[in-house]
């Protein structure tokens, strides 16, 4: 069964279909054919899985990742943000994530966006 190009799915779908990979001995092509997809597809889908676990799925309709990429974060901010308790290394960011470290970086993304919120109200301020 084919799609038209640029199909959409839901990040559930997609966040189900790269779990069924992981977690079981059917292939790529296996659970593409049951599931009406290409291969190609599901191979993106597990890839970007491995790489940032859940997460990956649900950037854009749960609000997405403030910190799209930590090796940006200057160290004094990474420390403040509490980043550090997660890991040293900012590259090291990169997930699957604990429940514990996908909680501290959500936190890490709220203080960082309050941050950058207070400085604009500081600006704002400034210019009146």
């Amino acid at each position: 069964m084919k799609h038209p190009r640029g199909k959409r799915y839901d990040p559930e779908f997609k966040l189900r279909l790269a779990k069924e990979f992981a977690e079981t001995d059917k292939t790529l092509e296996e659970i593409a054919q049951e599931n009406g997809i290409s291969s190609k597809t599901l191979n993106n889908w597990t890839v970007k899985y491995r790489k940032e676990g859940e997460a990956a799925f649900f950037k854009g309709s749960r609000g997405g990742s403030f910190i799209r990429d930590p090796n940006k974060i200057p160290p004094v901010l990474y420390k403040e943000l509490g980043l550090d308790k997660i890991s040293e290394n900012p590259s090291d960011l990169k997930g699957p994530f604990t429940e514990k470290e996908k909680l501290l970086l959500e936190i890490a993304e709220y203080k960082l966006q309050v941050k950058i919120l207070q400085e604009a109200l500081k600006k704002k301020r400034e210019t009146e």
